[in-house]
Order: structure tokens, then sequence, then C-alpha cells
């Protein structure tokens, strides 16, 4: 086989490659029902970054929100989306994977017999009422100031 063969085959295997099966997959979208406890989550994070504890009030909770850089403010995100109630949220607690499906903060009400739940893991999740009755729940925590 001559060079500029060769060549023409190198860029026939290369070029059929490259345009072939190749399919980039859709970008994630998140349920706009979970959006706000993830900001809450986030912002927990953010604080333990910093802090090396979670934030141990509602009022500290808004100042790690509000250094989330997200369109909105702090208020908007401590409200559900579904039943338009604040969250329900144990302050001074950290995100820890050790203590899994422990509930850290849940809507109030929920909706069609669901609320969505923030765990200690990091997972947001919808708990039925069955599951949320049963649930474990970070013990409050008292703030001396």
């Amino acid at each position: 086989m001559t060079r500029a063969a060769g060549r023409l085959v190198l860029v026939a295997v290369v070029g059929s490659g490259a345009g072939g099966c190749s399919t980039k997959p859709p970008p994630r979208t998140e349920d706009p029902d979970t959006t706000n406890l993830r900001r809450i989550y986030q912002a927990f994070r953010t604080c333990e970054d910093f802090k090396n504890r979670g934030p141990l009030d509602v009022d500290e909770l808004k100042r790690w929100l509000g250094e989330l850089g997200e369109p909105g403010t702090p208020d908007e995100f401590l409200i559900s989306r579904r039943d338009g109630q604040p969250f329900v949220i144990c302050y001074g607690h950290s995100i820890d994977p050790k203590h899994g499906d422990v509930v850290l903060a849940h809507e109030k009400d929920g909706a069609d017999g669901k609320r969505y739940v923030l765990t200690l893991g990091g997972s947001v999740k919808p708990f039925t009422d069955a599951e949320f009755a049963k649930a474990r729940f970070a013990g409050k925590v008292v703030v001396k100031k």
C-alpha cells in the first residue's frame, strides 16, 4: 500500500468514528419540586466547609443560601413549591453519610400523600405518609447565644 492510500484509509477510519454513533446525552435537569431542598443541602455543606458544622438557625442558613449565587432569594428557597409552606429544618447538624436516612429537613405538609425530605446522608427523596411516620429525625440542638 502506498503512503497516500494509507493516509486515505486512516482518514476514512477516523472520520467514520467521529461523526457516527456518538450522541450527547440530554442535559440533566432536576425535579423543580426538589430544587429548594437541594439548595438547603448546598447551604449546609458550605457552612460546614467554613464553620465545621451546619447552620445553627434560620438566619445563618439564609446567609449561606445567599452565598450560593442562585437566582432567587433565601426566603424563597426556604419554601416548598409543592405545599407552599416553609420547610421544617433541624438546625445545628452536619451532613453525614453515616446517618443515611435520618431526616434533616422536610416539607411541612407535602402533596399527593408524599413529603420530600432531605436526609443527613444528603439524599432528597419522597417519603410516603407511612414512611414519614416511621422516620427518624435529627435531634433538636439548643443554641446558646
